[in-house]
């Protein structure tokens, strides 16, 4: 017979009380918020990287295309034009530097799209090839801390060398992604329900005291017929010979419609320019070669900024070029305060030098110092 052994009762678990809890939901809510901040600067730092790389590559395919035809691409015509793979690189190419560099950043098939054999015509094939690429991107044209991807397009991102985007209607297709209002009466281009690319890139068109805007898309082009002006160049490729530029390539030397020199193009970049490394007089390394441009930050997606209305691939226009005549500044809400160097980054943008080099320079860079790094010539040799 065994002998009886009393129950014994389990010790009881304690569990948190109600306060304990809170105070170690406080306590995990702290942790968070002190983590946030540094997550976000991490992938701010990564993103602005990133635009440092791509900037990087740009440079390294002005130069390479330097290396290969002699001088820097050209800025293109005006913004009624894109690039036209049968015009060269040089004078006679209507779209922007950043098509031109296309085949030396692995990207021959997209540059040849636009393609019919003929530098005088443009048929409908080569016309639907030059849409085929406005309505395509590439990585290296935009940082990723303002956006990424196709926009939505109004007709003003119609061109006359490619197929039409389409005439478009009073407000954006219900999939796009557009912030703000549709376009009012003070803005008449209407929504195309077409995506396009757009670049936050832009060339350096030279430095102030000469140019007629912030963009250096002035002087134009001069009607050899009727002696009349257009700052956007022939009226179409046919006419193009009849079409004279106000802007002399390569020294950059700028004209009125009667042939009187009225001021000198001091960038790089410009409307039909063809600058060499032997035209920067200043040294490659003391030379703004392209960098970040303002867009106004309610316009980042919708195509209806005056700034980045059109494409990456429209020649000569605020979309591709800048001057260094302004002072670089954060993204701006308003247009008038934008149209200059600058960037989303909250205390740097980035430049590319025409060594190849990038910095990352402040918006308070001083501004002399900023007006002679755009000036390939001026014999003032800064530092930054």
């Amino acid at each position: 017979m065994s002998a009886y052994q009393p129950e014994t009762s389990k010790p009881r678990t304690r569990g948190f009380t109600l306060v304990e809890l809170l105070v170690v939901i406080a306590i995990i809510g702290v942790l968070v918020a002190l983590l946030l901040p540094a997550i976000q600067a991490a992938r701010e730092a990564a993103r602005r990287n990133t635009c440092k790389n791509n900037l990087k590559q740009l440079a390294l395919g002005c130069l390479n295309h330097e290396n290969t035809v002699g001088y820097f691409p050209s800025g293109g015509w005006g913004e009624n034009w894109v690039g036209d793979a049968d015009k060269g690189s040089g004078k006679d190419q209507p779209g922007s530097w950043l098509y031109s560099i296309l085949p030396y950043m692995e990207q021959e098939t997209m540059h040849s799209l636009p393609t019919d054999g003929d530098p005088d015509e443009v048929t409908d094939p080569q016309s639907l090839g030059a849409k085929t690429v406005m309505e395509s991107t590439i990585a290296a044209i935009n940082c990723p801390s303002r956006r990424t991807g196709l926009f939505a397009a109004t007709t003003d991102a119609n061109a006359k060398n490619a197929g039409s985007l389409g005439s478009g209607g009073p407000s954006p297709p219900p999939s796009s992604p557009v912030l703000g209002d549709p376009p009012g009466p003070d803005h008449a281009a209407q929504y195309t329900g077409a995506f396009v690319g757009r670049s936050d890139y832009a060339g350096c068109s030279g430095a102030s005291g000469i140019l007629e805007d912030r963009s250096g898309r002035y002087p134009g082009f001069v009607n050899g017929d009727t002696g009349e002006t257009d700052t956007d160049g022939p009226t179409s490729i046919h006419t193009n010979a009849r079409y004279r530029p106000l802007v002399s390539s390569p020294t950059g030397i700028m004209l009125d419609a009667s042939g009187a020199v009225i001021g000198q193009m001091t960038g790089v970049f410009f409307q039909t320019s063809e600058i060499g490394i032997n035209h920067i007089a200043d040294g490659t390394s003391n030379t703004y070669l392209c960098g970040e441009r303002t867009v106004t930050t309610v316009n980042y997606e919708d195509g209806k900024g005056e700034e980045d209305e059109r494409t990456w691939l429209h020649g000569s226009s605020f979309n591709s070029l800048r001057s260094s005549s302004e002072r670089p500044v954060r993204d701006p809400t308003d247009f008038e305060e934008g149209g200059t160097f600058g960037s989303a980054h909250a205390s740097i943008w980035h430049m590319a030098f025409c060594d190849g080099s990038v910095q990352g320079l402040s918006y308070e860079i001083d501004h002399q110092v900023h007006n002679a790094n755009g000036n390939r010539a001026d014999q003032s040799v800064t530092s930054n």
